[in-house]
């Protein structure tokens, strides 16, 4: 707020005085008079405004205002413009003559251009009476026009860890017009500096992420004392190949991840390996690196680690056994690899997932003759419990994953067309109401069991084909779509393999014109490319042929995210060669 005090003197005729006092009250206008006392003289006066101009680093008036616009609207409208002196003169005077006697509303308005146009700074009115032989003093205040301040630059709210950003300070008046503000009137201020680096400079400041945290900024100008508040995060993101297990080529997939992303588990082309297309199970941790698990003794050295508890301690998979026939393991630090065998009437099984303490493992079976496969779960204290099909048709049903409290089995089932389902402990099949019949099946689940995500045929319903979903208990199914030009023939167009605990980030795999690719869904962006997220953080992926594969195979991009939202862990080529990778954002992959 700016003090103005108007003074009104009339002898004769009249005169007015605008009198500018700032904090303390002390007068920067001076008046005097025009005219003589006579009764004869027709009633007319003039008004003379002498500014005396405050230092520009006092606060009496905007600091950047270079003119004051001085309007009288009364009897008659007049207007003049003051302009800030040059050449070291401090005091500017200004003349109204032959004001018609009677009410004035004087309106001053200070402007950062010389000649009063613009967005004005500060305005203010007040009532003035030109009137014979009589003197009044009136205060004026004007109001700064700042009615919002705005940071600017920060793009996203999050940061990645050394990276710097120049944000800037904008006023805007009430109207959305810009406001402009002498440079020291800006005041920055942050509550983080364990995390961030606050530079400021007046409209601009920069600011650098220095470790993981969260830091609200504050911005303040100091003349209108409107503040506006922004809260920024400071991430990590990296991204690496995982490697190879030593002899052999070089080739490694992963498979699975512990909830925190600390640990990853697959398979890779080893010395040990023998038998084709085979590998040899895997368990990495940044400490460590690759470590191979080995197999279970007898048949072809051929082992997949599938699955892995939430701290990383207990793996599962498929080892060969004796007869080299596919058998469940289960693999701890203590105890190394445990063959679980099989269900009584199985030939094969495979293991798919297990719960996040690591005690329930589920998995799939081939059974007897004239059957085909069949969905299972193992405990210490159960064994193999095989799982009910749906009704209808031959027994043809998977168990692929398990939520982390291991109470909800997902999958597909049989009766007349392959439908996504789930199972609870009792093994009673439920297919997911809104998921279409079909080929498809549900591959993953959130921690409770509540968010299933799969893929489903959907060409009856008029849509693309094979297409990833994410299905509810209370919201239904919805599709997640596909990357322009998916669908090559014969292979999903898109497929949703993993999802977070909290079901709110599915990954999976989706096609497209140059190959395939990994996706990242949330409900506020869509379908992402985790290749253009990880690009976007500043990730180069170039030697990583951008995490696209070209080639029309679905299953050469496996892709699936920690329980915590933060690590996705994928299969992809690098430098010609199929690799694991593990892509990791501290704020994890909800936030943009």
């Amino acid at each position: 707020m700016f003090p103005l005090k108007l003074k009104s003197v009339a002898v004769v005729g009249s005169f007015v005085a605008l009198t500018l006092a700032g904090c303390s009250g002390a007068g920067l206008l001076s008046h005097g008079s025009a005219g003589s006392s006579s009764p004869t003289v027709a009633a007319s006066g003039s008004a003379r405004f002498t500014i005396v101009w405050p230092e520009t680093t006092g606060r009496l008036i905007p600091l950047g205002a270079n003119s004051i616009k001085i309007v009288l609207s009364g009897p008659e409208t007049v207007t003049k413009v003051v302009a800030r002196p040059t050449g070291g003169s401090n005091t500017t005077t200004i003349t109204f003559t032959g004001l018609k006697i009677g009410s004035y509303t004087a309106t001053t308005s200070a402007y950062p251009s010389t000649d009063g146009t613009g967005v004005a700074q500060a305005t203010g009115a007040v009532s003035v009476a030109i009137a014979r032989d009589q003197t009044t003093t009136t205060t004026l205040t004007m109001d700064s026009t700042i009615a919002t301040v705005e940071i600017g630059g920060a793009g996203t709210t999050g940061m990645n860890l050394g990276e710097s950003r120049t944000l800037t300070a904008t006023a805007k008046n009430a109207a959305g017009q810009v406001v402009l503000v002498a440079p020291s009137l800006w005041q920055w201020s942050g509550n983080n500096a364990a995390s961030f680096t606050l530079t400021p400079g007046g409209e601009s400041a920069t600011l650098t992420a220095n470790a993981p945290g969260t830091v609200t900024l504050s911005l303040k100008e100091t003349e209108s004392n409107q503040v506006a508040t922004l809260t920024v995060k400071a991430f990590h993101v990296t991204f690496e190949g995982l490697g190879d297990l030593p002899g052999g080529e070089f080739r490694s997939v992963a498979l699975a991840v512990s909830a925190d992303g600390s640990v990853v588990v697959g398979n890779s082309t080893s010395g040990n390996v023998t038998g084709s297309n085979a590998g040899e199970a895997f368990r990495w941790t940044r400490a460590s690196g690759m470590v191979g698990l080995g197999d279970l003794p007898g048949g072809f050295f051929r082992s997949s680690a599938t699955a892995v508890s939430a701290d990383g301690t207990v793996v599962a998979g498929i080892g060969d056994n004796a007869v080299s026939a596919a058998r469940v393991f289960r693999w701890t630090q203590a105890g190394g690899m445990v063959n679980l065998g099989a269900p009584a009437s199985s030939a094969i099984c495979w293991a798919r997932g297990i719960s996040a303490d690591g005690t329930r493992i589920v998995g799939t079976t081939t059974l007897a003759a004239g059957v085909e496969y069949g969905a299972c779960y193992w405990t210490e204290a159960t064994g193999f419990v095989e799982l009910n099909d749906l009704a209808g048709g031959p027994v043809r049903c998977e168990a692929t994953a398990i939520s982390q409290d291991g109470r909800v089995l997902v999958g597909y089932g049989t009766s007349d067309k392959e439908t996504s389902c789930s199972w609870n402990l009792a093994g009673e099949i439920t297919a997911l109401a809104g998921v279409p019949r079909g080929t498809g099946s549900a591959l993953g689940a959130s921690g409770d069991g509540t968010v299933i995500v799969g893929y489903a045929d959907t060409l009856a319903l008029g849509r693309d084909g094979l297409e990833a979903y994410r299905w509810s208990a209370s919201g239904g199914t919805t599709f997640l779509g596909d990357f322009p030009g998916g669908g090559f023939a014969g292979y999903p167009a898109s497929y949703a393999r993993g999802v977070s605990a909290d079901g709110n980030v599915v990954v999976g795999m989706g096609m497209s014109t140059e190959g395939s690719r990994v996706f990242v869904w949330t409900q506020a962006r869509g379908l992402q490319d985790l290749g253009d997220i990880l690009r976007s953080k500043g990730i180069d992926l170039s030697a990583w042929a951008g995490l696209i594969n070209a080639t029309d195979h679905a299953a050469d991009v496996v892709a699936t995210i920690s329980a915590d939202g933060t690590t996705i862990v994928g299969t992809a080529f690098h430098n010609g060669n199929r690799e694991a990778f593990r892509a990791y954002k501290s704020d994890g992959f909800l936030n943009p």
